[in-house]
Order: structure tokens, then sequence, then C-alpha cells
């Protein structure tokens, strides 16, 4: 409970007759989005038999409509031939629509060209709240600037971009001077193939892919097969996170291929064949016996989950996997 101005009220304090007062509640987190929640709240007269019994019903937590775009076109932007795999995921009705595994209040409209032009980094929309970075180049330089302001100044904390590496060393080190004052670094470029990383600590975002997430158990007779490697080529970039961001994917001795940090709400993607080689088309993961290509699959599902729910819910999400 709390004053009229928002300072705690103290537990056995006499207060008069005449204090107004509010009861503050936790937030309500994405796993009850969907439940009406009431708190039962009884006031006693300090002294006397005099009660009174408030329902207060919460608000169902709405989801916010999603708006995907790219930041430029190229490599890494959706629409682009090597994310197709990737892009299918995350438009499939059976995954993410109404009926969804996941819900979403209609199937997810994705952009459809790499085209530079379709891209809108020069002047990012407020509506937009999941951004693909497409390639960098010198001559979009300020678009990671926008980007940035983008993501700082999320009202709903609910905006996430998405950024792959399929650049030039230069150009990738020109990028992470962009995001260096979040905390990452760039490493190196190289086409040794990507692992899985094998070892989590008390990791919620770990546990929600391959553990308690939506995709986890998708196919119960199938486990992910931590041995599976994703392939890389030259064009691609490995990189260091700030602490407390989730590694999943690693180039060994070279440094991270796939994070994802939902505090700033970036995840990087080291090389965007990741999605589409070895890994099953949408419609094939529910009979896929590989567990190699089944696991690969299940990541990718999971990421777009991670994606559509940040967007629809902000914190309310991702403070649940904290």
């Amino acid at each position: 409970m709390t004053g009229e101005n928002g300072t705690e009220m103290s537990w056995g304090s006499e207060y008069t007759m005449s204090t107004k007062f509010k009861v503050n509640f936790p937030k309500t987190l994405y796993k009850d989005a969907n439940r009406n929640i009431t708190y039962n709240v009884k006031l006693t007269l300090a002294g006397t038999a005099v009660t009174i019994r408030l329902a207060i019903v919460r608000t169902v937590l709405q989801p916010i409509a999603i708006n995907t775009a790219n930041l430029s076109g190229g490599y890494g932007s959706l629409g682009n031939g090597i994310f197709s795999t990737f892009r299918e995921y995350g438009n499939y009705g059976t995954f993410f629509g109404p009926q969804g595994i996941v819900y979403t209040p209609a199937v997810p409209t994705l952009p459809n060209s790499d085209n530079n032009n379709a891209g809108v980094g020069a002047d990012i929309p407020d509506n937009v709240n999941i951004l693909f970075s497409g390639t960098y180049t010198s001559r979009i330089a300020n678009y990671y600037d926008n980007l940035l302001t983008w993501l700082k100044s999320s009202p709903g904390k609910n905006r996430i971009a998405v950024i792959t590496l399929d650049n030039s060393v230069a150009d990738n080190q020109a990028l992470f001077t962009k995001i260096a004052s979040l905390g990452y670094t760039y490493k190196s470029n190289s086409s040794i193939s990507a692992t899985w990383v094998g070892t989590h600590s008390n990791d919620p975002v770990w546990d929600y892919i391959v553990k308690n997430g939506p995709f986890s158990n998708y196919k119960p007779s199938q486990s992910i097969d931590f041995t599976a490697l994703f392939y890389r080529d030259g064009i691609s970039g490995s990189f260091d996170t700030p602490t407390g961001v989730t590694h999943v994917l690693e180039v060994p001795g070279y440094g991270c291929s796939l994070s994802v940090d939902l505090q700033r709400r970036i995840i990087v993607i080291g090389d965007s064949q990741h999605t589409n080689t070895w890994t099953p088309t949408y419609s094939a993961l529910a009979s896929t016996t590989d567990n190699k290509y089944y696991g690969r699959g299940i990541l990718w599902a999971s990421l777009w989950a991670i994606i559509y729910n940040t967007a629809q819910y902000g914190d309310h999400f991702t403070d649940a996997l904290k």
C-alpha cells in the first residue's frame, strides 16, 4: 500500500480516517497474459470489527500489434533468399497465429523484399517493433545510430533488433563501433562452423529455447542433438557480449555466433546461413527424425517466439526470463 504520492505506507502504523491510499500489485508477466486475475483485498479498521473486502480485477494483458521491418536490404534482411527458411518459420500459422503454438492475434506479416529501398533505417516508423538489420555498409552507418535511438526510446520496452554479421571484416568492425556502447566487441570473421554452447547455469533464456519454452517439447519422440554444427562462410562474424547475455551458438576459439540479449533487446546472428543450411523446412519439422536437424528447427522456432513475445508484451515477457 502506498499513499497518494506513491510513498510506501508502513504496516502497523496508524493513519487518520481521511487518508487516501493505493494498493499496488506486481507486474502481470507473460505467463498470465491471457488470464483474468482478481486480487481480493481485506481492510480492517484497527481496534474494531469493521472490515471491507475489495475484489480488484486486473485488466487482461493485451498484445501490442506486431510490425516488422528491415533496417536495410541485402543479406540479413527478411526477403533475402538465404534468410528464406527462417522467414517461413516466422510466417507459419501453425507456429504463430490465433491458433498457433505461440498466440498472435493474426499470422504475422513479414517483409518479403531485400531491396535497400524497402528498408526503413533512414526514418524508422514509431509503430515498428521488430527490426532486421540487413547488410552493413558505410553508406548506411547512420542507420545504426537510428536503430540505437529507436531501441532506447521504446515506450513499451517492446522493440527488438536482429543484427546479422553477413559482412566483410572491415564492415563488421565498423558495425561494432556503432554498438560498442552496449558492451559488444567484434572478434573475427571465419568460415569455421558454429556449435551449440553446451554450458549454461541458471539461464532462463536458454531454458526457454531447449527445456520449458513453447517449442522445447514440440515432438516428444525427438530430442535436440547438441553436437550439431551450424554452417558459416567467410562472410560472417564472431563477437563477445556484455555479461549476462545468453550465448546460444559459438565458434570454438573465435567467439559467440548467436546471442540473445533481452536486457538490451538485441539478437546477434553471426551468419544468416546458420538458419537455412541443414535446417528442415517449417512444414517438415513435425516429421523430422534426425535430431541434429530437429534441434536446428526448434532453435529457429524458439527464436521467433522470443522475438514476437518481446514485441507483443515488452518487459511483461522479458522480465519473466530474468
